[in-house]
């Protein structure tokens, strides 16, 4: 850009010149214009989407950290527009929430940060079956009730309807 200046001294004297001024552009930092926060159950992916920004058009990388001590989700080479995350939590929070955290780091300017909270509920456990499942009659039968829960909560059996004959434990043990 040019600058046109005149100097003058105190006799009256002056002279003006036009002078270049040349300013290096320098990165704007990108911005997170909003953030949704993730909605799952345990042992699924989770999905949270953000609109990212950059007034100067340019890609940056996009850090997600999910706030339960696993390793962060990086993606390099975004442009500004929707992103989307996903991961998947090994159990529910004891408050059901974490606190999740994505940052856009820049070379020129500190990190843009911004912060979610994603909502975990639990997952229902999975009766599997019983083994064994054949008997002998007139011969004592025992076996185990089979289940899975994410990430293997302890679980307790009830019986909602059995043969008269059929007794089961809390812990699963048929007889």
């Amino acid at each position: 850009q040019d600058l046109v200046v005149r100097v003058s001294d105190d006799e009256g004297y002056s002279s003006t010149a036009t002078v270049r001024i040349d300013i290096a552009h320098v990165d704007d930092p990108p911005a997170v214009a909003w953030i949704s926060s993730g909605l799952g159950i345990e042992g699924e992916p989770v999905a949270v989407s953000a609109l990212l920004f950059d007034a100067d058009g340019a890609t940056f990388t996009a850090v997600m950290e999910w706030g339960d001590g696993g390793f962060p989700e990086t993606l390099a080479g975004v442009a500004a527009g929707t992103v989307s995350f996903s991961h998947v939590y090994a159990d529910n929070a004891a408050t059901g929430r974490y606190l999740a955290r994505l940052t856009l780091p820049s070379a020129f300017w500190p990190a843009v940060s911004t912060a979610v909270y994603v909502s975990v509920s639990n997952a229902s456990p999975v009766v599997v079956g019983i083994s064994p499942s054949t008997g002998t009659q007139y011969s004592p039968f025992s076996a185990s009730l089979l289940g899975t829960d994410v990430p293997g909560d302890p679980l307790v059996w009830s019986v909602l309807a059995a043969p008269g004959w059929v007794s089961v434990s809390s812990a699963g043990i048929v007889s």
